[in-house]
């Protein structure tokens, strides 16, 4: 676990962030003393939603937004067919 203090964390938070991205605890102290501790959450997604599953002839809610002007289920159904 690193520690660094609210100063650091302020002027240097792409470090803490490349820290905590590595899995790393960090612990931040005031005036020398423990103040507290940061976790990363969650992972940071790398894969895109699946936007066939979300708005697709299934879905629970129909989408009614257009995209270039068509209907975003006929662009869907052109996406499908062009893969």
């Amino acid at each position: 676990m690193s520690t660094v203090s609210i100063r650091d964390l302020r002027t240097s938070f792409p470090k803490v962030k490349a820290m905590l991205n590595a899995g790393e605890e960090v612990l931040i102290s005031k005036r020398g003393k423990p103040f507290a501790r940061i976790v990363l959450g969650t992972p940071p997604s790398e894969t895109k939603p699946d936007f066939v599953a979300r708005f697709g002839p299934e879905a629970k809610i129909q989408a009614v937004a257009t995209v270039s002007g068509r209907p975003l289920k006929d662009f869907l159904k052109w996406r499908e067919e062009e893969r």
